[in-house]
C-alpha cells in the first residue's frame, strides 16, 4: 500500500509557506504605515516580522513583488467582498449606490491596511520613474463605474451627464475617504459612505431636485 506522508507532508510545507508569506505582508503594511513607503526597507519589514532579509527574499524577488501582491490581493479581496452585494441588487441605481457603499464599507473595514495600500500606489514607480500603478488601474476602475451609469442612462433610470465625468467624481470620493483616514485613523467611514450615497443619488436622478 503507498503511503500518503509524502503529498501530506509537501501539503503541510505549502501551508507553512503560505502563514509565512501572509506574516511577512502584514509586517510590511505595518511598516510602511510607522515609516511610509520610503522607508519600508525590506530590513525594516523583516525586523518587525521577527524574521531576516534572507527569508523574506526566499518567498518575494525583491520588495517591488511585495509591493504588487500587497496592492492586487488587497483589490481582489475587495471585489470578492462587494460581488455579492451587487449582485443582490436588480436596478442600476441600486448597483450604483451598493457600489459606493460597500466600497466605503470595505476601506473602513481594512482601514489599517488602506493607509499602506494608498501609499504605495503614490509612490510605487518602474525604473522609468513612471508610477506603477498609474493611469490603466485608474481608467478601469473609472470604467466600471461609468458602465454602471451607461446602464442606468439606458434604463431611463438616470439623468443626461457624461458618464466617465461622473464616474470620474465617483472614484475620486471614495479615494477622498482612503485619504480623510490618513489625517484620522478614526474617521466615521460610515457617515461618508451614507453623505456620499446620498450625494450621488441626487446627482445622478432626471430631476436632481
Amino acid at each position: 500500500m503507498r503511503s500518503d506522508s509524502g503529498s501530506v507532508g509537501q501539503e503541510g510545507l505549502s501551508f507553512i509557506a503560505e502563514a509565512r508569506r501572509e506574516q511577512i505582508k502584514k509586517a510590511a503594511i505595518d511598516t510602511i504605515v510607522e515609516l511610509g513607503y520610503a522607508k519600508a526597507s525590506l530590513a525594516q519589514i523583516a525586523k518587525r516580522a521577527g524574521i531576516s532579509k534572507g527569508v523574506i527574499s526566499y518567498h518575494f524577488a525583491g520588495k517591488d513583488e511585495l509591493m504588487e501582491k500587497l496592492v492586487v490581493e488587497f483589490y481582489v479581496a475587495g471585489a470578492h467582498f462587494m460581488l455579492p452585494h451587487l449582485e443582490a441588487e436588480t436596478t442600476a441605481r441600486g448597483v450604483l449606490l451598493r457600489y459606493i457603499e460597500k466600497n466605503i464599507s470595505y476601506i473602513g473595514e481594512n482601514r489599517h491596511a488602506i493607509v499602506a495600500i494608498s501609499d504605495i500606489l503614490l509612490n510605487f514607480r518602474d525604473a522609468d520613474g513612471s508610477l506603477h500603478f498609474g493611469h490603466d488601474g485608474r481608467n478601469e476602475l473609472v470604467e466600471a463605474v461609468a458602465q454602471i451609469l451607461r446602464e442606468g442612462q439606458e434604463k431611463g433610470e438616470f439623468g443626461d451627464f457624461d458618464p466617465v465625468v461622473m464616474g470620474s467624481s465617483i472614484r475620486a470620493s471614495i479615494d477622498m475617504v482612503s485619504a480623510a483616514l490618513h489625517a484620522d485613523p478614526d474617521a466615521d467611514t460610515a457617515h461618508y459612505a451614507r453623505e456620499l450615497t446620498a450625494l450621488f443619488d441626487r446627482a445622478t436622478r432626471k430631476d436632481p431636485s
